[in-house]
């Protein structure tokens, strides 16, 4: 899976506190494009926390 590989290459990178990796699949997932598609996103404490 690509997008496990992009997350790790995110987490060495980047040095997030975590990595979201989002798939969405159908219309009622707001897919618009009806192929395979991934997010890859690295997540920080303190961004959740509002700072």
């Amino acid at each position: 899976m690509r997008a496990h590989r992009v997350a790790g290459v995110a987490r060495e990178a980047l040095r997030p506190d975590g990595v979201n990796v989002v798939h969405s699949s159908g219309r009622a997932a707001r897919q618009e494009v009806f192929s395979l598609h991934a997010q890859v996103a690295s997540r920080w404490r303190a961004a959740v926390r509002g700072r």
